[in-house]
């Protein structure tokens, strides 16, 4: 195999790979990215704040982490919101942007509040392992949000060929 043909094959990957697709499988996967990239973005935004600030000191009351854990959870929902337009779901039910965004936020709200409730009912009421009961809720969530969105804001009109 000469170069040339290496290089035509790795660049045709690559053009699959950033195609716009409706393929529900690969849009999974490319959520489980986007989410994946998301969480290390809010993880280590909080990891620098407190870091470097503190987590002790208050501010009209409230702790700083609090502050901190909104922040990067906001900057995580937005590379969320930003790569899942450019690259897993390629069109949307809405034009209004901010609306498309606030929309996208609420749903993650919601996956959070889904988030505490399974993992109360799995430890609290059926008594669990927490790391299992976390694991759990993982994937449901995962999925829920990714579901909902694609539904709400992401289904699009279909295209036929």
């Amino acid at each position: 195999m000469s170069n040339n043909d290496s290089s035509s094959k790795i660049k045709s990957l690559i053009k699959r790979l950033l195609a716009p697709t409706h393929n529900i499988i690969i849009q999974i996967i490319r959520y489980f990215v986007v989410s994946f990239t998301a969480a290390v973005i809010n993880w280590s935004l909080f990891a620098i704040l407190t870091w470097t600030f503190g987590t002790s000191d208050r501010l009209f009351g409230i702790e700083e982490k609090y502050y901190f854990t909104a922040i990067s959870s906001l900057m995580g929902g937005l590379v969320n919101y930003i790569m899942s337009k450019v690259w897993v779901f390629d069109q949307s039910n809405i034009n209004n942007r901010l609306l498309e965004f606030v929309i996208f936020t609420a749903i993650g709200a919601i996956g959070l509040i889904l988030d505490v409730i399974i993992i109360y009912l799995f430890c609290d009421v059926i008594q669990i392992n927490v790391r299992v009961a976390k694991i759990i809720s993982i994937v449901v969530v995962f999925f829920t949000t990714f579901f909902v969105r694609k539904l709400l804001l992401f289904q699009g009109k279909k295209q036929h060929n």
